[in-house]
């Protein structure tokens, strides 16, 4: 987001169709960026959990893989927030951060107490999920070409992650963690030569 600001502002002043295709770009590096990690975080957390602190906290694997499948939102937000503060937008920015951090009070009183520990980590996914629709919403108002072509790049990141998970999974049954993650990510990196 630090790189991307200033980027962001200065088209914004001077060329409003290449802030779109800047933001354009900058979304399909996110979702490159974050796939693979999410792919080995949700596999891979009970496993992470054992090697990192043993048996006594393998049941923090669940909230981690929970909290996991909110980095897709987490990165998406990055951009977006950059983009809303270059294009002058600092006060609906704050908004929209006001408004998750509301969420994410009002589903933890809910959820906590009924699930406990996996209760906070679905109430921290659902508020970044919040904000990242929020601040989408402001950005597509923004931006003429905001949507044009997100399905089709989720698309292919996702072509290219979910093999990538296969051999994960495949791997790690077979081998210890540490080379299947690097399997895993060689095919991930091989199979986007195919796809671009």
């Amino acid at each position: 987001a630090v790189v991307l600001f200033p980027l962001f502002s200065s088209a914004y002043q001077s060329d409003r169709q290449n802030l779109s295709a800047t933001f354009i770009n900058s979304q399909h590096a996110m979702l490159v960026i974050v796939a693979p990690l999410v792919a080995w975080g949700v596999a891979g957390s009970p496993t992470i959990i054992q090697l990192l602190f043993g048996s006594d906290y393998s049941s923090s694997a669940t909230p981690l893989q929970i909290m996991t499948l909110s980095l897709p939102a987490i990165f998406l937000t990055y951009p977006l927030l950059a983009l809303l503060n270059g294009c002058n937008r600092q006060q609906t920015a704050v908004r929209h951060l006001a408004f998750a951090l509301t969420s994410h009070v009002m589903l933890s009183v809910w959820l906590i107490p009924r699930f406990g520990v996996v209760g906070a980590a679905i109430a921290s996914t659902l508020s970044t999920m919040v904000l990242t629709a929020s601040c989408s919403y402001s950005a597509s108002r923004l931006l003429t070409s905001y949507s044009r072509g997100f399905g089709n790049r989720v698309l292919r990141v996702s072509v290219a992650t979910v093999p990538m998970l296969v051999v994960l999974l495949l791997a790690h049954g077979r081998t210890n963690f540490a080379i299947a993650m690097l399997l895993s990510g060689l095919w991930h990196g091989a199979s986007w030569t195919f796809i671009l």
